[in-house]
């Protein structure tokens, strides 16, 4: 099949009719220019654009990467100054996916599952593992991992990261190895090209009735808010003028942070208009813990009437609060949430993968979507498994109203608000950077089912990264098979 639009002479006609079935994922720091285009107008059979699938549509591109406007017309009303028309030909195009949850370094315990061995296994024992994988961890070998890890992402369509890091300091003995992970994780990411929210996060205790870290968490620590604050500070400085990366906060859980550390934390974030994520309920053993020392209030009930409330009413905005899992959150709490704005970030793979559980999810829900552990690395698997898991909740296939075009709002929209850069990606609109992935519509899977109203629900409840041919970032092509 070809493109329904007509080309030009001024044209430049991209071949993606053979594809190379193995990942041939590749960061040269030498552009090829027909991999950059910016100051290009770019168009492929189906664009993703306004809600729907849709033919004819271009996109122009000024030369800083943001998408100057958007066409439906026959591209050769266009002059040779206006730029060169790149047609990606048999392609559907799609806006980046956005990744709000992820620690990078997890993916080194890939193959390590321990899944269906004889003994007993839970969330728990899978931590005295990632325990281990830090304890020799150094600056090179950290960015090597995140390099590895973001560079499948970017192979799998996913063109911003938001990245939980915890893992600070590479020597506690030296001030020269303190918060020095932080700037590992920054580098791998220029590197690699792909669009990084560092969530820079605050771990102080062990557990809710523990004062300080256990030994093995050293790397994790900061000594008080204060001095955390110095440091997010100094980030901030020195990440000014990079366009690729910003920051975003997070307090690691109310189990690894006192509610007054927490609550200093939060006022910080609203006052700097900064994101400010939180681990929240993924295990039962964490609300036992936390009624022990709170009145018998769970996570969530500290959480609302402790740190965000905290004087202020409900209309309060809060929509850059995104409470990760909530696998065991009551409904009652995730009302309030909704009420609040608050986002819930779930993260369908990871969360099968632990034995964490299912959280109980409403239509009304700002849900985003992470790939945590890093064990599989499949957006559209969340989106399908997110789906799929309350049906299976609740014995019925509309719960949530999650259908195809909600999910991909999960993954991309919902992201970028969860991470505070909703202004910048998340879909194709004039301004914005454009971040994109190319669905190859020449493949078996989806070669009968390539029509507007089919398309979108066959790839993600029936197609997977392997239909996915390139990626690009402000322009910039960064993958291509």
């Amino acid at each position: 099949m070809k493109s329904n639009i007509k080309k030009g002479k001024n044209e430049q006609q991209v071949d993606t009719s053979t594809v190379i079935p193995e990942l041939a994922l590749s960061v040269n720091p030498k552009l090829d220019p027909k991999d950059d285009f910016r100051g290009k107008i770019i168009t492929a059979k189906w664009v993703w654009f306004n809600g729907s699938f849709q033919q004819n549509v271009l996109l122009k591109i000024d030369k800083d990467g943001k998408i100057e406007d958007i066409f439906k017309e026959d591209h050769e009303l266009f002059t040779i100054e206006e730029g060169k028309i790149v047609d990606l030909g048999e392609m559907a195009l799609l806006p980046g996916f956005v990744n709000a949850h992820s620690h990078a370094f997890h993916r080194e315990l890939r193959g390590l599952s321990q899944i269906g061995n004889e003994g007993a296994d839970n969330f728990w024992k899978w931590r005295q593992n990632m325990y281990k994988l830090v304890e020799d961890i150094d600056y090179e070998k950290l960015k090597k991992i995140c390099i590895d890890t973001f560079s499948e992402m970017l192979s799998v369509g996913i063109t911003t990261v938001g990245e939980f890091h915890y893992v600070h300091h590479s020597n506690k003995a030296s001030s020269d190895g303190f918060f020095d992970l932080d700037m590992a994780v920054i580098e791998a990411a220029c590197e690699v090209g792909i669009r990084l929210v560092l969530i820079e996060t605050l771990y102080m205790r062990a557990g809710f009735s523990q004062s300080e870290i256990n030994p093995e968490q050293w790397r994790f620590s900061s000594a008080t808010v204060e001095q955390f604050i110095e440091r997010v500070e100094d980030l901030r400085e020195k990440l000014k003028n990079n366009d690729l990366v910003t920051l975003a906060l997070a307090v690691h859980s109310l189990r690894a942070v006192p509610i007054p550390e927490a609550i200093k934390l939060y006022k910080y974030a609203r006052q700097n208009n900064l994101p400010l994520h939180l681990h929240l309920e993924e295990q039962p053993a964490e609300l036992d813990d936390c009624r022990l020392v709170n009145e018998g209030k769970d996570p969530a009930e500290v959480l609302l009437q402790n740190i965000l409330e905290n004087g202020e009413t409900e209309e309060i905005d809060n929509s850059l609060i995104t409470a990760v899992h909530c696998t065991h959150t009551k409904r009652s709490n995730l009302d309030e949430f909704v009420k609040r704005k608050i986002n819930v970030c779930i993260c369908p793979c990871t969360e099968g993968y632990l034995g964490d559980g299912i959280p109980n999810l409403s239509e009304f829900d700002n849900i985003c979507l992470g790939t945590d552990c890093n064990n599989r690395i499949a957006m559209f698997e969340e989106m399908r498994w997110l789906a799929f898991c309350q049906n299976m909740r609740t014995n019925c296939r509309n719960c949530a109203y999650l259908s195809a075009q909600k999910l991909l709002e999960c993954a991309t929209i919902n992201g970028a608000k969860s991470l505070g850069i909703w202004s910048k990606i998340g879909n194709f609109v004039i301004g914005k950077q454009m971040d994109f992935f190319g669905i190859l519509l020449k493949n078996f899977k989806l070669k009968n089912f390539c029509d507007d109203k089919k398309l979108l629900d066959s790839l993600i409840f029936g197609g997977g990264n392997e239909e996915i041919g390139m990626t690009g970032i402000g322009g910039i092509v960064k993958f291509n098979k």
